[in-house]
């Protein structure tokens, strides 16, 4: 915990229409009563379900916490039956602080009078204060003076991580992008303590723009963690990465693959925005080998996934792609509540040429174009959409699209399977926007990709399968890597 800034403690004297009135004490009691409402300046709110700790002070040292209490919906907490006399202090303790890394207390010591009602409200610290305090006069404030900071804690133990590496990408509306790197610290605040608290903050950016998070720590990196800047002018975000997570590095028939290998475990359901539960919506954890589709209640399971700040996805056809994180623990499942986002029939999103070609560089798409002279690419309007997305392979020599039913294959049947025509092997690889896509049945990729959301294709023969989307075990297959207009328009600002 940080000793970052002294808690503005306010002794309010009286109080504004619609709040409790102080507790009544009788004037001949030797006791007194605090009370008083934790304000949230950061978020312009009250600090609710804050743990407050009332502490008394003698000979010049605190004592250990004499009561504590935890303020409620409102923001509100109170003390009744407290001892008259001097020394005491509060604390406050809440989620939002860990976050920022402030250690809470009121900065003087005062006085419960006998019969004494005490309203102290408690106020945290503004973001102009928290920006002023991390961010000197010495950091870059060319592009902006937008604070982005938090933790990086082993997730297991709850402990500060040193050594790990943080970097933030950033795409604004202006040209380019800004590509910020910065190592954990290996002290606290001030400078001249030496306990690692691995905070990472990264000031002076634009007020505005969108960009991802990722950690890297003994050669095992997290995915990218969507963090987008919205106007203010302080943004927080703590990530987690475990001691106990390894990278394995695994020969197999296609080359060499990295394994993340880790214990933690999490459950979820994945609803419409009306509440219905979603059936056979695809969900995977980024960067892993875990994936399943939802049960007719919407609920899923995934297993042996790494603990610590993880990326979900999830895909229905009917929907808009999800994504978000979750935070795991080995100990502890983790719980996930998805809600699909509306697919708003529209125009398709205007992406000119000179931003597509931005981003498909970008990703390698233009490099590999150049380079792979056996392999096949398609953009934009060269990409021929049908009602599904395997309509949209037929074009692409070596690749075939097979009707199929429960009796096999069937000329009428509603369900497409995509296969490779040549050689002994018919398997197909799926790569959507750099994550491996794995299907649970045949022709699933048409329940989870939408035609008119792809915006360009790489097509592969088992042979000329560049070595990042070969899949251990199956080096054998033909490759197909999508991309769709959602990470166009993230990669372009839009």
């Amino acid at each position: 915990m940080l000793g970052l800034l002294v808690l503005t403690a306010v002794p309010v004297v009286s109080r504004g229409q619609g709040q409790a009135p102080p507790p009544s004490v009788s004037p001949a009691s030797t006791v007194g009563s605090i009370h008083g409402t934790v304000i949230d300046s950061i978020r312009d709110g009250v600090l609710s379900h804050a743990i407050v700790q009332l502490y008394t002070v003698a000979g010049g040292q605190r004592q250990s916490a004499h009561r504590e209490t935890v303020s409620d919906a409102a923001g509100r907490y109170q003390f009744d039956s407290v001892p008259a006399g001097t020394g005491y202090q509060l604390h406050v303790e809440h989620a939002l602080l860990d976050t920022i890394g402030i250690d809470l207390w009121t900065p003087d010591q005062f006085t419960v009078k006998p019969g004494e009602a005490r309203i102290y409200d408690i106020y945290t610290p503004t973001p102009g204060r928290i920006v002023g305090q991390l961010c000197s006069k010495s950091n870059n404030f060319l592009r902006g003076t937008t604070l982005l900071t938090g933790f990086v804690r082993d997730p297991d133990t709850d402990k500060p991580l040193d050594s790990a590496r943080v970097s933030y990408l950033i795409f604004s509306k202006r040209p380019g992008s800004l590509d910020l790197m910065a190592d954990t610290a290996m002290r606290t605040w001030p400078r001249d303590s030496e306990t690692v608290t691995g905070r990472y903050r990264f000031c002076g950016l634009p007020a505005v723009g969108n960009g991802t998070l990722v950690i890297e720590r003994n050669g095992v990196k997290s995915q990218e963690i969507q963090v987008n800047l919205t106007g203010d002018l302080l943004v927080l975000r703590s990530l987690g990465i475990s001691r106990s997570t390894v990278a394995v590095s695994v020969k197999s028939d296609s080359g060499f693959k990295t394994v993340l290998k880790g214990m933690a475990r999490m459950t979820g359901k994945v609803q419409d925005r009306s509440g219905k539960p979603v059936y056979g919506a695809y969900v995977d954890v980024a960067g892993t080998e875990a994936t399943t589709t939802t049960r007719p209640d919407g609920s899923f399971t995934l297993d042996s996934l790494p603990a610590g700040t993880q990326l979900v996805q999830a895909r229905k056809v009917g929907f808009n792609p999800f994504e978000g994180s979750i935070d795991l623990k080995s100990s502890d499942p983790g719980n996930m509540l998805i809600t699909m986002p509306d697919f708003v029939p529209t125009l398709a999103p205007v992406i000119s040429k000179s931003d597509r070609e931005k981003s498909l560089d970008r990703v390698g798409f233009l490099d590999r174009k150049k380079h792979n002279i056996s392999g096949f690419f398609y953009e934009g309007d060269e990409i021929v959409h049908g009602i599904k997305f395997s309509e949209s392979v037929k074009m692409i020599p070596g690749f075939a699209v097979t009707r199929i039913s429960a009796n096999g294959p069937t000329p009428d049947a509603e369900t497409k399977v995509i296969s490779w025509k040549t050689g002994p092997n018919t398997c197909v690889n799926f790569w959507i926007d750099r994550q491996r896509f794995m299907e649970l049945t045949p022709g699933q990729i048409d329940d989870v990709l939408a035609p008119e959301d792809v915006e360009a294709i790489e097509a592969y023969s088992p042979l000329d399968t560049p070595i990042q989307f070969q899949q251990m075990g199956r080096g054998d297959c033909a490759t197909l890597v999508i991309w769709t207009n959602r990470e166009i328009r993230k990669k372009t600002g839009g």
